[in-house]
C-alpha cells in the first residue's frame, strides 16, 4: 500500500508530500496542476518499474530526455518537465509504502549533472549520491545508518536498485519497490468505442497490458472464466438501470466478434457501438478496475466524462465496492461535484469510513503549485467547503434573475 507520495521540482510543483487513502480525489481549477501529479507518479513507475525494455531507468540513461506518459514516443527533454525550467535543480520522485506491516520509503532524485537514490525504514537511511565529473561519474555514500555487511565497493544505482552498498538489507529494500511500482495503473479521459466489431484476440492481455484499447478483448476472455463471474454481474447490474441486460461476445465473420447486450424493453440484442457513450465510458472503466490485480493504485483521469450527473454519482457509489473486493487505492483527476458528492453522502450514510477518503485542492499560489489536503468530517461535509466548485453556478444565477427580471 502507497502511504506517501514525494514529488519535487517537477512541472509547477517545488515539493509536494500527498498522502494516500483508499479513495483520493484531485480537484482545482484548469491548469493547477492536477495532471501534473499524474504525470509525476507514471514516471516514477517507469523508474522504480521491473527491468525490461523501455521499463526502467538509470541515472546515466538520461541526462537530457526522461520518460513521459503523455508524450509522443515517450521522451522529453529535462528542461521542459523540471520546475521553472531551472536545469540547475534536480527532480525528485519516491513513495512511502508498507511492505508486510513494514514502513519503507525510497526516493531518486536526478538532473543532467547530478542525481541520489535514498533508502529509508524503521528510522535507518541509506543515501548515495552521483555526480557527473571530468573524469567519469563518482557515486559517493552521504549518509548509512545500516550496518555495512562487507566493504561497499564499486557502489553504484539506478532507479531500479542499488549496488555493491556492502548492506544487504539496503538493496533488499530497494528491490521491493518494482513489485509495488508496477502494479500503478492509468486509466486517462478517452474511454469507450464506436467499432461494431473486433479482431479476436490471441490471448488473454496481461494486467501490464490491459487498456482502454484492449478492455473489451479483456472481457471477450473473462466473460466465460470461472473466478469473473461477480464483475459480469456487477456490468449487468449497471446496465440494469438503463434498460439493458445480459453482456456478452458474439462470433462476427472475417474472425471478429461483437459485443451486445440485450435491450429489456424490445427484447432485442443491441452491438455496444449502438448504446450511449457514457455507458461505454463507464463500462471499460469497470472493466479495468476489476482486472488490475489487487492493491493496484488506479490513476483515473477525469472519469465523469460524457457521463450522466446520475451515472457520475453511481459511478461514485461503485468504488467503495471495488475497493473492498480489490483492496485497490484509487486517486482520481476530477471536475465532478457530483462523484464529489457522491462520495460525501456515502460517508454522510456510514457506508464509506471517512478515514478512507482524501480530497486534495490543487491550486496556483505565485509561482508554484500548491496541494492542500481538505478536511472531511464524519457528517459527510467538507469543512470550509469546495473552493471554486459553485461561484461560477451563484454567478451565472444571478445574472439570469437579473436578465429576467429586466425583460
Amino acid at each position: 500500500m502507497f502511504d506517501q507520495i514525494y514529488i519535487e521540482n517537477f512541472k509547477p510543483f517545488q515539493e509536494l508530500k500527498l498522502p494516500l487513502s483508499k479513495i483520493n480525489l484531485l480537484i482545482g481549477a484548469n491548469n493547477a496542476g492536477k495532471t501534473s501529479i499524474l504525470e509525476a507518479i507514471l514516471t516514477m513507475k517507469t523508474f522504480f518499474g521491473p527491468r525490461g525494455k523501455n521499463t526502467s531507468y538509470g541515472w546515466h540513461q538520461y541526462s537530457n530526455r526522461i520518460y513521459h506518459p503523455f508524450e509522443e514516443g515517450n521522451q522529453i527533454d529535462f528542461k521542459r518537465v523540471v520546475y521553472a525550467q531551472d536545469e540547475e535543480r534536480e527532480i525528485k520522485l519516491g513513495s512511502e509504502v508498507t511492505v508486510d506491516g513494514k514502513r519503507m520509503t525510497k526516493k531518486f532524485s536526478f538532473s543532467p549533472e547530478k542525481g541520489s537514490c535514498e533508502v529509508s525504514s524503521e528510522g535507518k537511511t541509506f543515501r548515495v549520491n552521483v555526480e557527473r565529473e571530468k573524469e567519469g561519474i563518482k557515486y559517493t555514500i552521504e549518509k548509512n545508518d545500516f550496518i555495512n555487511v562487507g566493504r561497499a565497493k564499486d557502489i553504484a544505482f539506478d532507479s531500479f536498485s542499488i549496488y555493491n552498498s556492502g548492506i544487504s538489507e539496503v538493496e533488499e529494500f530497494s528491490e521491493k519497490f518494482p513489485r509495488i511500482a508496477k502494479k500503478i495503473f492509468f486509466i486517462p479521459s478517452y474511454r469507450g468505442t464506436h467499432k461494431s466489431f473486433r479482431e479476436v484476440p490471441s490471448k488473454l492481455y496481461e494486467p501490464a497490458e490491459a487498456d482502454l484499447q484492449n478492455a473489451l478483448d479483456i472481457l471477450y476472455f473473462i466473460r466465460e472464466r470461472a473466478g469473473y463471474e461477480h464483475v459480469i454481474k456487477m456490468i449487468n447490474d449497471f446496465l440494469n438501470r438503463y434498460g439493458l441486460d445480459d453482456i456478452r461476445t458474439l462470433p462476427a465473420p472475417e474472425k471478429r466478434y461483437e459485443v451486445v447486450m440485450r435491450d429489456t424493453k424490445l427484447n432485442i440484442d443491441v452491438n455496444i457501438s449502438q448504446v450511449g457513450f457514457g455507458i461505454n465510458q463507464r463500462l471499460t472503466m469497470m472493466i479495468l478496475l476489476s482486472y488490475y490485480p489487487e492493491e493496484s493504485l488506479v490513476l483515473i483521469e477525469q472519469p465523469e466524462l460524457h457521463m450522466h450527473p446520475r451515472m457520475q454519482v453511481e459511478f461514485a457509489e461503485l468504488l467503495p465496492e471495488i475497493v473492498k473486493r480489490k483492496r485497490h487505492q484509487i486517486l482520481i483527476e476530477t471536475h465532478s461535484e457530483h462523484i464529489i458528492f457522491g462520495l460525501l453522502n456515502l460517508i454522510a450514510k456510514k457506508e464509506l469510513d471517512v478515514s478512507d477518503i482524501n480530497v486534495f485542492y490543487v491550486r496556483k499560489e505565485e509561482k508554484a503549485a500548491k496541494c492542500e489536503k481538505l478536511e472531511v468530517t464524519e457528517e459527510g461535509t467538507v469543512k470550509e467547503g469546495l473552493p471554486e466548485f459553485f461561484e461560477a453556478d451563484i454567478d451565472i444565477l444571478v445574472e439570469w434573475m437579473r436578465a429576467v427580471s429586466e425583460g
